[in-house]
């Protein structure tokens, strides 16, 4: 078995509004008199059909219609679902499996137009290929629109696990035909899951660690034990990660492998995964893990030689280019935001050979000729950070596989602010740029990208210029 699909539920497995709801349910107790509820009666209570467990709290879905019910219920529960945080662990779990290469789907019994939203405000919708929830508000069986989803998907049941919080979710997960694995102390108590039935029961995303990978969910599931997979009591989770870490790591190897640069997948990986998420670049700056880096910058070895040969290349729709600020770099005024560069904030962005300016435009789907500048740039003038070949294991190697990922849709973060905040440490350590691998070479042909901060000083690049354009 292979596990190549996960289908998340949302509601206490992805996002934590157990306490939400049951002050919601409350609301709904005390207009009518009835005895509150603790969290942890709730838990024990909940379950599908959800007209059941009103029942069970002294609600009357038979007298009242469920539709009404369901709407008092969110007319509470909406308001404070913004403010209700991911469980914690989740981020590891979901870039453990996207780095894995498995698809990952949302399946649940909220609305889903309001799910839509919540994980769209959450900012973890880059991770999911679909997001699947009901067209009422009455929260029953997901079943059905669970075949749906295998079937729109064509996603193989014996090939794919679906990860929740409840015993309906393995019913879910049974009546489809896929591998369970279930997260306690969301919906549910730990010793009702336990006592439901033979299927991986995990008391938290912490318990799997940092490194967890998607074979390690296939190897505990096919195992079909909710206890951990150990000859003694005393041995936990955490040692099962070193297996799991090997295969992370093959699974990267081979993804960076044609970079010329491999990254180790370890607890340093997934801190700095951390880091990179982040939402703004002030937070990040001020983050332990900035001070941990820029002490990596420091200490970080300087490209040696005369000279350094470098190309860069630009779409002309017609004729040539007009002398060399055609494809110089963008004025102060002009400047973009960049990978490595803020608004404003001009850059010179090159590759190290012209077969790099080929890979790296190849992915640019623009008409027109592509043109190749040549640039000579004195080292002895300038002091520029090599991070070609670092160790796999090293901080410095692991950032600037995340940074590179930065703004690559299903890979990294959404935006580049990770990749600018690490070009501002390197800038801040007084490097006038920096080299880098470049990610789309191939085994037989490596290259290197190079980032020449403020070219415009003194206006500087137009004495690096060697000859015209000329076309690739």
């Amino acid at each position: 078995m292979v596990v190549d699909a996960v289908i998340w539920d949302f509601n206490g497995t992805l996002i934590d509004d157990v306490d939400l709801v049951v002050r919601s349910v409350n609301v709904q107790l005390a207009k009518r008199g009835l005895p509150r509820l603790t969290v942890e009666r709730y838990r024990d209570l909940f379950g599908f059909p959800v007209a059941d467990y009103y029942r069970r709290i002294g609600l009357d879905p038979d007298a009242e219609p469920m539709s009404e019910l369901s709407a008092e219920f969110f007319e509470a529960y909406a308001p404070g679902l913004p403010s209700c945080p991911l469980r914690d662990g989740v981020l590891d779990a979901l870039a453990a499996f996207r780095d894995a290469g498995v698809r990952q789907f949302v399946l649940s019994a909220m609305e889903e137009r309001l799910l839509s939203a919540t994980i769209e405000h959450l900012g973890i919708g880059r991770f999911f290929v679909a997001v699947c929830g009901l067209s009422h508000l009455e929260g029953d069986s997901k079943v059905e629109r669970g075949r749906e989803l295998l079937a729109g998907f064509a996603i193989r049941p014996e090939s794919a696990i679906l990860i929740g919080d409840t015993d309906h979710d393995a019913e879910v997960a049974s009546a489809l035909g896929l591998s369970t694995v279930l997260i306690a102390r969301g919906h549910q108590s730990e010793a009702r899951l336990r006592a439901y039935g033979r299927y991986t029961v995990v008391r938290s995303f912490r318990e799997f660690g940092s490194t967890l990978s998607a074979t390690e969910f296939q190897a505990r599931v096919e195992q079909g034990s909710s206890e951990p997979a150990a000859s003694s009591p005393n041995v936990k989770w955490a040692e099962a990660r070193i297996s799991a870490s090997s295969k992370m790591v093959a699974t990267l190897n081979a993804r960076h492998g044609h970079t010329g640069r491999e990254v180790r997948c370890n607890e340093q990986y997934a801190g700095i995964r951390e880091w990179a998420e982040l939402p703004t670049r002030a937070q990040q700056l001020r983050d332990p893990k900035a001070k941990q880096f820029r002490e990596c910058v420091l200490s970080a070895r300087t490209v040696g030689g005369q000279c350094l040969v470098c190309f860069r290349g630009r779409f002309i729709r017609r004729g040539y280019p007009h002398g060399a600020e055609s494809i110089g770099p963008p004025c102060r005024q002009q400047a973009a935001a960049g990978r490595y560069n803020k608004e404003g904030e001009p850059v010179l962005y090159l590759c190290d050979t012209e077969d790099g300016v080929k890979r790296e435009f190849g992915v640019q789907k623009k008409r027109g000729r592509l043109f190749c500048q040549r640039f000579s740039i004195p080292i002895s003038a300038l002091r520029i950070a090599d991070f070609r070949g670092g160790d796999p294991n090293s901080m410095t190697s692991q950032v600037f596989s995340i940074a590179e990922d930065c703004g690559v849709q299903g890979r990294g973060p959404d935006s580049y602010t990770f990749s600018q905040t690490v070009a501002e440490i390197v800038r801040q350590a007084r490097f006038d740029g920096m080299v880098i691998p470049g990610v789309r070479g191939d085994r037989e042909r490596h290259y290197c990208n190079v980032v020449i901060f403020d070219p415009w000083r003194d206006e500087r690049w137009r004495s690096w210029v060697e000859r015209s354009a000329a076309s690739l």
